[in-house]
């Protein structure tokens, strides 16, 4: 009797705990009604197993993207930077029947993204309430990235910028939806400096990271 009223007091602790905040044991974070993973993707795998072309250079990087061939390489091409930061990938892998997204989760669309911005303050404040507060971005005056709701949005780099000018300075993230144009796909961006956060488009064959969110 005794260990059934501690279990149901765990219970009503448990269901009445914040609607924001990161889950015990897991690298995700519950952000209004959403589940989102608080780091970008590094997997070199679909969900089916199958690689995905790693390109260790800008030469596989240019062969691959000009071809339309699914591609994901790390920042700089640096192996060491993925224990940090995620893997870039053209929207042709994010795009892929395969299954880019680990099992369970998906590459969130416009809409997906468009509810996180809502919840975090709307498009002009919710890139300073989503941005890694650990010094990953590049500084600006007295600017302060405040990760309110521990979503840890960190910068990435252009693979056509290899020496890396802008490095800190932007953070994009591919949705899973492209554009009217065919050559272009839809992305989420957020800049050094600025508390906005808004949804753009770009050439699928550019590399990006990418931020998973439960189904």
């Amino acid at each position: 009797m005794k260990s059934f009223r501690q279990f149901s007091i765990l219970a009503i602790i448990l269901l009445f705990l914040p609607s924001c905040g990161e889950k015990q044991g897991s690298k995700t974070v519950v952000i209004g009604k959403q589940e989102w993973m608080t780091e970008d993707l590094q997997v070199r795998t679909y969900r089916n197993g199958d690689s995905i072309f790693y390109c260790k250079n800008k030469n596989d990087w240019d062969s691959a993207t000009n071809n339309d061939i699914p591609a994901c390489c790390h920042m700089y091409f640096d192996s060491l930077k993925g224990k940090e930061f995620g893997l870039l990938y053209n929207w042709f892998a994010v795009d892929d029947p395969r299954g880019l997204a680990p099992r369970g989760y998906k590459i969130p669309n416009v809409k997906d993204w468009k509810q996180l911005i809502s919840f975090s303050g709307g498009k002009s404040t919710a890139g300073r309430n989503l941005k890694a507060s650990d010094g990953s971005w590049f500084p600006y005056e007295n600017y302060v990235c405040e990760d309110k709701y521990n979503f840890k949005a960190k910068p990435s780099i252009n693979v056509q910028d290899p020496e890396g000018t802008n490095w800190g300075k932007y953070g994009k993230w591919w949705t899973s939806d492209t554009a009217t144009d065919g050559y272009f796909a839809k992305f989420t961006a957020m800049g050094y400096g600025s508390d906005e956060c808004n949804v753009s488009e770009w050439f699928k064959s550019m590399g990006l990271t990418v931020r998973c969110l439960k189904k």
